[in-house]
């Protein structure tokens, strides 16, 4: 028997027994299993609905983009093209500083990137201040670019957000996912009160996004995400 045994099987994602031991540690940094789980579970939960609208791609997704040669469109749709990424108001794209495309869950920093359509424009946001991994991101916008809007990218189409800010070196895929879901919290409550418009990511939303995600609600959501892991195991 393995040291490690697969523990819960989601959807696509799996979680080992050494992933439910990162997720009970507060002070370990999430791998890239936990944030495709959770980006799994909010898919199957929260935006079930909606999933013709909003998209969260996984962290081996994106990964795979290092392998594109720039932003050729058939080769990224021979890759992605299942994913209907175009079709989509809300794109949440998880970045990671790994720079070596041979090295599967590595890297050291998790940020968010995400496109909205409206406006054909990425949106970055980070939870350590300064171009920590701005760079990265700017790679992934420019793959997906003309993909998604048949355009060529310019620098112009990606902007840094106003981001809460971790306090230390571990919690950056925390803040990843609770940017997520609280960004897709909120476009879905204004798509419903507002006539079905676009989805957009307004000043509003970022505001209260800002306002709510604190150091303690990180901890909080953190616990959280452990007790979905473990009912859904015991289901």
């Amino acid at each position: 028997m393995s040291d490690d045994p697969i523990i819960l099987s989601f959807k696509d994602a799996s979680l080992y027994k050494s992933d439910l031991s990162i997720l009970k540690n507060r002070y370990q940094w999430l791998n890239d299993a936990i944030i495709s789980f959770y980006f799994e579970y909010l898919s199957d939960t929260l935006l079930k609905d909606y999933l013709e609208k909003i998209t969260l791609m996984s962290a081996s997704t994106v990964f795979m983009l290092n392998y594109v040669n720039g932003d050729d469109v058939a080769e990224l749709n021979s890759m992605i093209g299942a994913l209907d990424l175009p079709s989509k108001e809300i794109i949440f794209i998880p970045i990671n500083n790994n720079e070596d495309p041979d090295q599967i869950a590595g890297g050291s920093h998790w940020s968010l990137l995400v496109y909205e359509k409206v406006n054909q424009s990425f949106y970055y946001y980070d939870s350590i201040s300064g171009d920590s991994n701005y760079a990265y991101g700017c790679v992934i916008a420019r793959k997906l670019y003309k993909l998604l809007t048949g355009q060529q990218y310019t620098s112009s189409k990606i902007s840094k957000r106003n981001t809460p800010q971790q306090r230390n070196g571990f919690d950056c895929g925390m803040y990843l996912l609770s940017i997520t879901e609280n960004l897709s919290q909120q476009l879905i409550e204004n798509y419903k009160q507002n006539n079905q418009q676009p989805l957009k990511i307004t000043s509003d939303i970022e505001s209260s996004m800002y306002k709510t995600i604190t150091p303690d609600y990180i901890s909080i959501k953190r616990n959280q995400i452990y007790e979905i892991v473990e009912k859904l195991i015991n289901k």
